[in-house]
């Protein structure tokens, strides 16, 4: 009866080790499965195959010395049975996760392959003197002129997100504003379709309005000589196929000066074009 408790206890532990090993398959199986993950898997069969088949030949053992089973064949060769079951059994887990793991780096390396990539900029800039040249734009509206190039060879499937402007906190620290009513600053996007494709190497113009209004006494509302902030367009893209989508953040700093004539000078003081995070396609 002794025997009978330890070896109860050891079959929960086993039952229980092996239901945590077949979770744990289920869940590589799930995710992209990679090499190191194959090897957690085999390795665990391997570990748990001597443990597995000596309980049984103890418990086959222990059955017939209660004379609640028969013998059949010999120790040599339910051993070697157990074992061409189990060498067989890490042979096709190892198989099936090779051909998984493969087949997910392939089909990545598709997507990775047909992935569009989008760049834009500011059209009306003076690299020279680092100027935007945006007309009238007091009590009127200018435009900022911006394009977008494909620069990739694959076919950009591209949908208009969001647009924000944030102020500088701190150096480097920005924090979105809802508007820059109160500086007397209007920015805008116009002109920019919802959704559209674009070609490879093609490009896609639109404007972004910009007006300052004055106060009733015809001064600058945000009062000193220099207000800076950022202005920033989300789009989502995607592939021609749909296979893959991220999110493209396009943002520029605008530095306001008024001149000794009282004129408003805008300064480019950055932009850039940054992939923020991808995208499951619905």
């Amino acid at each position: 009866m002794k025997d009978m408790i330890i070896w109860s206890f050891i079959g929960a532990v086993v039952l229980v080790i092996s239901i945590w090993a077949v979770c744990m398959a289920v869940k590589d199986f799930k995710e992209q499965l990679n090499a190191m993950k194959v090897l957690r898997v085999t390795a665990l069969v391997v570990i748990l195959s001597p443990i597995i088949t000596y309980a049984i030949l103890d418990l086959s053992r222990m059955l017939k010395k209660y004379q609640f089973v028969e013998a059949i064949g010999s120790a040599d060769a339910w051993i070697g049975f157990a074992g061409s079951i189990i060498g067989g059994s890490i042979t096709m887990i190892a198989l099936y996760l090779t051909f998984r793991h493969e087949r997910d780096v392939g089909r990545q390396h598709y997507i990775e392959s047909i992935k569009p990539y989008i760049s834009c900029r500011v059209a009306n800039y003076d690299e020279d003197d680092r100027t935007i040249d945006v007309g009238k734009c007091i009590e009127d509206y200018g435009f900022i002129k911006c394009k977008m190039k494909n620069i990739s060879n694959s076919i950009a499937n591209i949908s208009y997100g969001d647009q924000y402007i944030s102020l500088e906190q701190e150096k480097g620290v920005y924090e979105k504003q809802e508007n820059l009513d109160q500086f007397g600053i209007s920015i805008y996007t116009v002109q920019l379709d919802s959704g559209f494709f674009l070609a490879p190497k093609d490009d896609y113009k639109w404007n972004v309005n910009f007006n300052i209004e004055l106060d009733d006494d015809g001064n600058y509302k945000f009062q000193d000589s220099a207000f800076a902030f950022r202005y920033t367009i989300l789009f989502q893209i995607t592939d021609a196929l749909k296979a893959d989508t991220y999110t493209f953040e396009f943002a520029f700093d605008i530095n306001i000066n008024i001149d000794t004539n009282g004129k408003p000078i805008l300064f480019l003081d950055n932009q850039s074009n940054t992939i923020l995070e991808n995208v499951k396609p619905a």
